[in-house]
């Protein structure tokens, strides 16, 4: 596995990314692998951060990334660890993985995402046409902000 690829080398995709960017050159296999490491957006906000302070970098930015989505990117992680950031990124989406393979009951997520009040959880989803799929779909989304709040891998 390449360097680039590892999950805590999120400084290094981020210099090799704002090297390639601020030198014009091609991009490669490599350059595409800095933003698939599940924290793209944290990426794209730090190469945004650099392009504040950098002119070459920022000259060159309109032909590597989307602006407008490296622009919220940047407003929504402003002043927060761009590192910490990735690796919530990261630990977000095993959790979204792992919770989507495999057969689990709704009693199951439940019980993981700490409902207490199943009927009143339910009922806020009761007239809705997929209500099933919305609940399950939040019920999920309640396990993994817990998840990455503990700090806990799947």
């Amino acid at each position: 596995m390449s360097a680039l690829n590892q999950p805590d080398n999120f400084i290094g995709r981020v210099n090799y990314a704002a090297a390639v960017i601020s030198a014009g050159r091609h991009t490669t296999r490599a350059f595409d692998n800095c933003f698939e490491n599940d924290d793209g957006d944290a990426v794209a906000a730090a190469i945004m951060r650099r392009a504040e302070k950098n002119e070459k970098l920022r000259a060159n930015l309109p032909r590597y990334l989307d602006l407008a989505l490296a622009t919220e990117n940047h407003t929504t992680y402003a002043g927060r660890d761009l590192k910490e950031v990735s690796r919530q990124l990261r630990l977000r989406a095993r959790w979204y993985s792992h919770l989507s393979h495999g057969s689990r009951s709704v009693g199951e997520l439940e019980e993981l995402a700490g409902i207490e009040d199943r009927t009143g959880f339910w009922q806020a989803f009761a007239k809705l046409d997929n209500s099933l799929e919305l609940g399950i779909k939040e019920l999920k989304r309640i396990i993994v902000d817990k998840k990455v709040d503990e700090g806990n891998f799947p």
